[in-house]
């Protein structure tokens, strides 16, 4: 168990940095210097990022177990249809696979924004660490936008 728990602890530490622990590590209101301000937005826009992560991959597994209740039907056009039974248990599957690809893309972008905090601040690491967040934090304003406008 003990070898579990270290493997793990990797991979929770990178979902708390993308969630937004290193924000409040990088600015120093004491000390504000623009490397630190930069460091700090880009970073939190990137934190974004990971939460909206976290309620797709909430929406999508709630959906999935939920789907027989949320969607009242035909099924003819439904994944999985024609019958509630099949269309159920294919959203299922969907939505329960994408819980773990969640929690593999947090840890991603966990690891990215330690590292854009050790490129921008301390000057250490790939200089593609920047472009990548900024890549990061546009593809997020992206998806937010067109699941926005899925809505209507």
């Amino acid at each position: 168990m003990r070898s579990v728990r270290h493997a793990l602890a990797p991979q929770a530490s990178s979902i708390l940095t993308a969630v937004g622990a290193p924000v409040r590590a990088v600015v120093d209101l004491r000390h504000p210097s623009p490397r630190r301000v930069a460091a700090a937005v880009l970073s939190g826009a990137v934190g974004l990022v990971a939460w909206f992560v976290v309620f797709l991959a909430v929406v999508a597994a709630t959906r999935g177990v939920l789907y027989g209740v949320v969607d009242k039907g035909p099924y003819d056009t439904a994944w999985g249809g024609p019958t509630l039974a099949g269309a159920w248990a294919v959203h299922l599957a969907l939505g329960l696979l994408a819980v773990p690809v969640a929690a593999w893309l947090l840890a991603w972008i966990g690891t990215l924004v330690a590292a854009l905090r050790d490129r921008i601040v301390r000057r250490r690491g790939s200089v593609l660490i920047v472009p990548t967040g900024i890549v990061v934090a546009a593809f997020g304003v992206i998806l937010v936008v067109s699941w926005l406008h899925q809505l209507d």
